[in-house]
């Protein structure tokens, strides 16, 4: 039985809340017989039940806390799922997520945290609201929920309107298409025309290489002009 398959069927649920096997024929391309070894596992899992008998036979996602859970989206693809129950957060992959992995999320577990996890809580820009969240020990998930236009391309939507998500990243301009725009013809910042030649474990290191403040990575560089290269600085 495919993983991948149940959690479609399930995802169905959660944005038709009711369905009936008729109905699911048509919003997928499973086979009959197929769908309904779905459905009986989905039964068997408490996820949904059954109503009715016979032609007026449906099935209903059951309430759980589940519900609320947030999806994350990076650059529009659908990475994972962020929740927040009995007092901790916890962040889980989508099934079937084959691109990189997030910063604190390696494995293919389920993460918890009595906190939020820095790489969201690290987006949610300082305010009243927030220091009163943190106070009183709230959900952050529900600040994440109304952010716009976020560092790093991530989106957060509730799962139950993950079917009317829609931001089409792939026409959007890039730095060297506005700079003239945003600066006219004044030449700072420069855009320098030089590669990185940094060794990717230097680059993917955290907190090692540098005293500077703050959650990003940081690393000391030299630019050699004759090479046009950027280069990792070793203090000696």
């Amino acid at each position: 039985m495919s993983q991948k398959r149940l959690k479609e069927i399930e995802l169905l649920f959660r944005v038709s809340k009711e369905l009936s096997i008729s109905e699911l024929l048509e919003k997928s391309d499973i086979p009959r017989a197929t769908l309904k070894r779905y459905i009986n596992r989905l039964i068997d899992t408490n996820i949904i039940e059954a109503y009715g008998k016979g032609r007026g036979r449906y099935y209903k996602l059951k309430k759980q806390i589940e519900d609320e859970r947030v999806a994350v989206l990076k650059s529009g693809l659908l990475v994972g799922y962020l929740s927040y129950q009995n007092g901790r957060y916890s962040f889980e992959y989508e099934q079937g997520y084959k691109g990189k992995r997030l910063d604190g999320f390696m494995g293919n577990e389920i993460f918890y945290s009595f906190t939020l996890f820095p790489i969201f809580e690290n987006l949610i820009p300082e305010s009243d609201r927030r220091d009163s969240y943190l106070a009183k020990n709230k959900n952050l998930v529900e600040i994440l929920l109304e952010l716009e236009n976020t560092h790093g391309d991530f989106d957060f939507v509730a799962v139950d309107k993950l079917y009317i998500y829609h931001r089409d990243y792939r026409n959007r301009k890039n730095w060297i298409d506005v700079k003239e725009k945003i600066l006219e013809k004044q030449e700072f910042p420069n855009i320098l025309d030089v590669s990185i030649d940094i060794d990717r474990a230097i680059l993917e290191a955290k907190g090692k290489y540098s005293s500077l403040s703050g959650y990003q990575n940081k690393i000391d560089i030299n630019i050699d002009f004759k090479t046009k290269k950027y280069l990792y600085y070793q203090y000696r």
